[in-house]
């Protein structure tokens, strides 16, 4: 038996309000929450109620790169990490707020794994298949290069994705993403 992963939405069609997904592992251990809704606090609320994070990153991403709808302004994607606490918060970003991280933006989304460090974040979001060697070693790669140590509110270097590197601008979710995926090729073909 693998890890199960289990969304619950508010709503069945393409406007959620609410989410949360759970990950267990496969010996029972839930290892992974993602909660989201409409009425997330601010980075700032957060981080005067537990204090500065240890890590954040900052993705400044032209929208060919995700082909969204044909609009062509950037996507701004900003994350912060409390690994000790284990917490990660996804921080919604205007495009005009590009190269800042600022206390009134608001939070997407709130993802909770065992206390520990970084690895242990993209093990349990990532991972529900196992963790391979060449995805750990991929991490910890990326880990290194793409996450700053937090150094407050204000301006920050946002890593520019180039047009046409499609998602796989991140190889932190592309090597995860692909080991899920083969493995979701191999269940379907085994229940065939």
């Amino acid at each position: 038996m693998g890890c199960k992963t289990e969304t619950i939405t508010d709503v069945h069609d393409l406007t959620v309000n609410a989410l949360i997904r759970l990950t267990v592992d496969k010996t029972g251990k839930l290892i992974y929450i993602l909660s989201v809704n409409e009425y997330m606090p601010t980075l700032g609320q957060v981080v005067g109620h537990l204090g500065p994070p240890e890590f954040f990153e900052a993705w400044d991403m032209p929208r060919d790169v995700l082909q969204v709808n044909g609009d062509n302004s950037d996507y701004y994607v900003a994350n912060v990490y409390y690994p000790k606490q284990g917490m990660a918060l996804d921080v919604s970003a205007e495009s005009r707020d590009i190269g800042f991280i600022k206390p009134d933006m608001r939070i997407n989304g709130i993802h909770y794994f065992e206390p520990g460090e970084l690895l242990t974040y993209f093990a349990a979001r990532y991972g529900c298949v196992g963790r391979t060697d060449e995805a750990e070693n991929s991490c910890r790669k990326d880990i290194a290069k793409y996450f700053h140590a937090w150094i407050g509110f204000g301006s920050i270097h946002a890593i520019l994705v180039p047009p046409g590197q499609g998602k796989t601008f991140n190889r932190l979710t592309h090597l995860y993403s692909k080991s899920r995926t083969s493995s979701r090729e191999a269940a379907r073909s085994t229940s065939q």
